[in-house]
């Protein structure tokens, strides 16, 4: 039960986290795709 709670909470968390970083107008895939690439460029900048 206790890791039940925890992944709900997690999600919560998360999906909060989301909503935060959201524009109007904006869908929540296109907030994940951003992070993403912000990622992907960082990735890169770690391997030079």
């Amino acid at each position: 039960m206790g890791e039940y709670t925890t992944n709900i909470g997690i999600k919560n968390g998360l999906y909060e986290r989301l909503k935060e970083r959201k524009s109007p107008g904006q869908s929540f895939s296109g907030v994940i795709e951003e992070i993403l690439m912000k990622a992907e460029k960082y990735d890169k900048l770690e391997e030079n």
